[in-house]
């Protein structure tokens, strides 16, 4: 992807606030005329863009690097960027979960696969939200958080890892649960409350996944006392 694109979709906010500055103060039928248009820049402008974007220069690379000194451009960026805004004002996304299905709806238009009859609460975080898969007839917990990327310094640049998420069906994330990129949840597992599905972890099918799993598990052998 071209360079200077991760310049202008670093705009993409304040112009996306503009945009409806604009039409506020012009639009004299505020319910005719404000209301449409102010939905689609709020709910489907993004979207569209990121489908456009990604059909251009996709797919989003399982490992890149990003940053001013980077040569090319990133598309993930490209999607955090579009994706600003919700993250700022989480209240835009609440409001879409009061009305049944049409949060998994809003979802698969960013390019995600979600299943049918999802619980989402209120609190809930996505936060890339075109890599994540979802079956049927899960619950995702209050203040849970997914993830499909992870970023870390190498040198003087970012390294970025993009992997998608993947819950199966009949699946509870639990309160404060956090699911990493590339994280594989079998059909009908529980993920306690608190609990960390660390990056390309897999839960197998029907397991009970504890929050202090790793300390059972001698995953963390250096924190124990020695004898």
């Amino acid at each position: 992807m071209p360079k200077f694109l991760d310049l202008v979709f670093r705009f993409y906010t304040p112009v996306l606030y503009l945009e409806l500055g604009l039409l506020f103060f012009w639009t004299d039928d505020w319910e005719g005329l404000f209301l449409p248009f102010a939905i689609f820049a709020l709910y489907l402008q993004s979207p569209l863009i990121w489908r456009l974007m990604s059909s251009v220069y996709g797919p989003v690379p399982l490992v890149s690097r990003i940053g001013v000194k980077v040569e090319t451009g990133s598309l993930w960026l490209v999607s955090h960027r579009l994706q600003e805004i919700y993250e700022t004002f989480e209240v835009f996304e609440r409001v879409l979960k009061t009305f049944p299905g049409v949060y998994s709806m809003w979802l698969r238009l960013w390019g995600a696969r979600i299943g049918k009859k999802v619980n989402w609460t209120a609190g809930c975080k996505i936060v890339d939200r075109p890599f994540v898969r979802i079956g049927d007839r899960c619950l995702i917990g209050n203040q849970s958080y997914i993830t499909a990327h992870a970023i870390k310094k190498k040198q003087d640049r970012y390294q970025l890892f993009v992997k998608e998420v993947r819950v199966g069906s009949d699946v509870v994330v639990s309160f404060s649960a956090t699911l990493a990129p590339g994280t594989v949840i079998g059909d009908g597992a529980f993920i306690e409350a608190g609990a960390v599905v660390y990056p390309n972890q897999e839960i197998p099918e029907g397991r009970h996944h504890e929050r202090f799993e790793e300390l059972l598990h001698g995953r963390f052998d250096f924190l124990r006392a020695k004898s």
